[in-house]
């Protein structure tokens, strides 16, 4: 899974033989290589999924002997150029938020044509014990969009109780883009998907990554639907398993074992991921899939 570049230095290995791959020091973009579309995982094999979609690829390895080095992924996906790039570390602290923003301050400073920047990978869904239409199921395929009061990210800092009512009161923080052009085009085509379940293109380019991605470090395959399973907490640290929200008589749309497209806000904190009635309540306020 590595290959030493020199004594004590080691990168991963690109184990797509369609991928071509350069190592350097000096990292220079041809100017033929202008992306305008930025894909960002956190995970490696997050990664890999997303270049599995992409033609014309090029893996180019920015090398440094001291300091982070960088690994940019060109090609195409559709008529779109694109390069795709991770993370270096997760986390809260202050160490994984500088590092997550040199990342971006030199992936745009890089690739000075980009207009939309993407943050893709694999996320909790927020379970909706009876609504069918807000209920997330594992494999589902979740789009960011704005809520009722127009945002889209929402991050709980921590939990306040107002002193004059006495309730409850979130602190957040939030964030929405300017540009909704790709929440518009992701409008349509759920909009199809539900007036056709059969109009679902996205399923052949999933089986058709899968086949590139067979031997690869993770395991692609989607999990058995028996592994779906839902959880209710019922108060401490008891919890009982419940059923799915059954789809309405008159839902196409799901088919056991394939994607349904979800869009809302995504919510994120530590004070609300680790309490269930904390994040059905915060969910329920801000529309949050995820």
């Amino acid at each position: 899974l590595i290959r030493q570049i020199e004594p004590g230095r080691f990168v991963r290995k690109v184990l797509d033989d369609k991928t071509e791959v350069k190592v350097m020091k000096n990292f220079q973009v041809s100017s033929m290589a202008k992306p305008t579309i930025a894909i960002v995982t956190s995970k490696y094999n997050e990664k890999l999924a997303v270049d599995a979609m992409m033609e014309n690829k090029t893996t180019y390895v920015r090398f440094k002997t001291e300091g982070e080095s960088n690994v940019y992924t060109i090609g195409d996906i559709g008529n779109h150029k694109v390069v795709t790039t991770k993370i270096p570390q997760l986390g809260r602290q202050m160490a994984a938020q500088i590092s997550s923003g040199n990342t971006m301050t030199r992936l745009l400073g890089t690739f000075s044509d980009i207009e939309h920047v993407l943050l893709v990978g694999v996320a909790g869904g927020v379970p909706h014990y009876t609504d069918y239409y807000k209920h997330v199921r594992l494999g589902d395929i979740v789009m960011a969009t704005p809520n009722q009061k127009g945002y889209m990210y929402i991050f709980c800092d921590k939990i306040e109780t107002d002193k004059d009512s006495g309730q409850m009161q979130y602190a957040l923080k939030s964030w929405s883009p300017h540009d909704m052009t790709i929440q518009r085009i992701f409008e349509t085509i759920q909009e199809d998907f539900i007036n056709n379940p059969s109009a679902c293109p996205w399923e052949g380019y999933i089986k058709d990554g899968q086949m590139l991605l067979q031997g690869q470090e993770a395991a692609f395959q989607r999990p058995p639907p028996e592994t779906d399973k839902l959880y209710m907490n019922i108060g401490g640290n008891d919890v009982i398993e419940v059923g799915h929200p059954a789809p309405p008589a008159d839902q196409q749309s799901y088919r056991e074992g394939h994607p349904v497209l979800r869009a809302g806000s995504i919510g994120s904190g530590k004070p609300i991921i680790q309490d269930d009635a904390l994040r059905l309540d915060f969910s329920t306020r801000h529309n949050c899939v995820s």
